[in-house]
């Protein structure tokens, strides 16, 4: 049974017990896709942390990235396990990768994107724009304390949501 399955038989479940006070079932079914994705995403990541070794590590980037996606915002991949493929990846490879370069660099990179780029909201949330100007400054934020922390994780993972939020393509083009 797939995740949109699942999340189609609670949300008619939670339908049928209270139709009064509850959404319509495609609604309430989007809202479980989305809970239950990340929970995928967060489960397996921990799970293929816990045996490389890495666990805390795998929690780290994963915090980070969800942190630091819901501010920045960014493309999403149309396909739910397509997402969910790239999400384990990035969580699960990220605290094995040596850092490449001098972390004050990335951290510079990552901030200056951030600068430039954030916030990419999803067009999907129909987030008011008078937001924008507060999720850059967190984006901007959340990057600078990277400059404290000193951790390779998070200057990783900060640096591949920064690169993911650069518009590479103008709208309308294929």
């Amino acid at each position: 049974m797939g995740i949109k399955t699942l999340s189609h038989s609670i949300a008619a479940a939670i339908k049928e017990a209270n139709p009064e006070q509850t959404h319509s079932v495609e609604v309430m079914a989007y809202s479980l896709t989305i809970i239950l994705n990340t929970m995928f995403i967060i489960a397996v990541s921990l799970v293929i942390g816990a045996l490389t070794g890495n666990f805390i590590a795998t929690l780290l980037a994963i915090i980070s990235l969800l942190i630091i996606r819901f501010v920045s915002g960014g493309p999403h991949i149309n396909s739910v396990w397509g997402c969910n493929i790239v999400s384990i990846l990035i969580c699960t490879v990220v605290p094995h990768i040596p850092m490449f370069l001098p972390l004050l660099v990335v951290n510079i990179v990552s901030l200056v994107i951030m600068l430039v780029f954030s916030p990419q909201p999803d067009k999907n949330a129909k987030m008011p724009t008078g937001l924008y100007p507060y999720l850059k400054i967190l984006s901007v934020i959340l990057v600078f304390f990277n400059f404290f922390i000193q951790s390779d994780v998070i200057g990783l993972i900060f640096l591949i949501q920064a690169i993911i939020i650069i518009p590479w393509r103008k709208e309308g083009r294929a």
